[in-house]
């Protein structure tokens, strides 16, 4: 399934996650369902501070994660401690497929980089599932990847691709500023 949210300001507390990793089941023939990955989607006219955990894992195609927030955004480097700051390290985990990243402001900016001139990478990599050897004797429960499966990521050409899609838009005619900062690389598999 999938989770929508969208509100003027969103405020997730302590210890808070959204999950919409797949499931799998065993049909009494023996043949083995694997599922996909949900999408989620945060749309914020205000401030949005993330839950503690979102995840998207699937055994072939994770979900999507869409963010659109009236602040600016900046991406990679160190956190400038203003706007919306999303790290590297967070388009290489928690089994995302694609990211949908938007800044909505009146003077909307997307920032890519490292403001001090420091190497910047973002580099999506799509984490899946993977059951385990003895998947086929274990109990039913509601968490598959605890009990059943285990999120793994797969060496470059073995895995699928994942996907980002920036953008800066004042209103829906007036484009925002995006700035790609010296030192950034923006590489996909």
């Amino acid at each position: 399934g999938n989770i929508s949210i969208k509100a003027g300001t969103v405020d997730f507390g302590q210890n808070t996650v959204l999950d919409t990793s797949a499931g799998a089941w065993v049909e009494s023939t023996g043949k083995v369902n694997l599922g996909n990955g949900g999408n989620i989607g945060l749309d914020t006219g205000g401030d949005v501070t993330f839950p503690t955990q979102m995840r998207a894992y699937g055994f072939n195609k994770g979900g999507e994660l869409s963010l659109s927030t009236s602040r600016n955004i900046q991406i990679g480097g160190q956190d400038p401690g203003v706007g919306f700051w999303l790290p590297e390290s967070f388009f290489e985990q928690n089994g995302f497929s694609k990211y949908n990243i938007t800044s909505t402001g009146d003077d909307s900016q997307v920032v890519i980089g490292d403001p001090s001139g420091a190497a910047t990478v973002i580099h999506p990599k799509m984490q899946t599932l993977q059951l385990r050897g003895d998947y086929a004797g274990q109990r039913s429960a509601s968490q598959v990847s605890s009990i059943v499966a285990s999120p793994v990521l797969l060496a470059e050409g073995q895995r699928a691709p994942a996907s980002v899609k920036f953008s800066a838009f004042a209103n829906s005619t007036t484009f925002g500023s995006l700035t790609l900062l010296e030192n950034a690389t923006i590489r996909t598999d």
